[in-house]
């Protein structure tokens, strides 16, 4: 490539990343420890998430749950997703989208991988996707005790 072609690219470059979407600003909800019938609230801002296991969540078995909203807008429906981590220890990337199932709900299903400690201590990240944030809520609850 000539150096009179690499100075005329300059301009598309520059153009195409002025193109990209700005990455949403994240808002964190407060962070809070599931019940033991495994609902799991956060409130913010008048918007509620609420993150229910429909069976108990089990190291290797696959496990219903589903999030619902409360005050977010339905149209466009945000993309939803849920990660579950362990603090301070690295279990891979169990991220999973849900489905939408009306009126603010989404379901899914998961399967957690064994920690080889014997720690049963984990994080559910709720990601709510909309157009002018993520919003993030963090709950934690225990598996396979």
């Amino acid at each position: 490539m000539s150096r009179t072609a690499g100075l005329r690219a300059w301009p598309l470059l520059l153009a195409l990343a002025a193109c990209q979407p700005p990455t949403p600003e994240v808002v964190s909800f407060p962070d809070a420890a599931c019940d033991a019938a495994g609902v799991c609230q956060s409130r913010r801002d008048g918007r509620g998430i609420t993150l229910r296991f429909l069976a108990p969540p089990s190291p290797l078995k696959a496990f219903p749950f589903e999030v619902r909203l409360r005050g977010f807008p339905a149209d466009p429906p945000p993309a939803v997703r849920v990660r579950f981590e362990m603090p301070d220890m690295d279990m891979g990337l169990n991220r999973y989208r849900l489905e939408a199932a009306g009126a603010g709900r989404f379901t899914g299903r998961a399967v957690l991988p064994v920690c080889t400690t014997g720690r049963h201590d984990w994080q559910a990240v709720v990601s709510v996707e909309g157009t002018e944030a993520v919003r993030e809520a963090r709950f934690a609850f225990r598996a396979g005790d």
